[in-house]
């Protein structure tokens, strides 16, 4: 997969999902509701992995719940 490639909203969504709504590098609680266009507490993005699908990751400090 190109590293230029959009995700589709529903690829973000099952990552998410799959996520547990949790950081997949530290295990942050994040809101669905705080992506990247919505900051906030719990702010996240869906980054681009080594596999095919979005890796969620949290933009703030690692390991404060919300």
């Amino acid at each position: 997969m190109a590293d230029d490639y959009e995700f589709t909203p529903e690829e973000i969504e099952q990552a998410f999902d799959l996520a547990g709504g949790g950081c997949e590098c530290c295990g942050k609680r994040l809101s669905w509701d705080r992506s990247r266009a919505n900051p906030g507490r719990g702010q996240w993005e869906a980054h681009h992995g080594s596999g095919s699908r979005p890796i969620i990751l949290c933009t703030g400090g690692p390991g404060t719940a919300i």
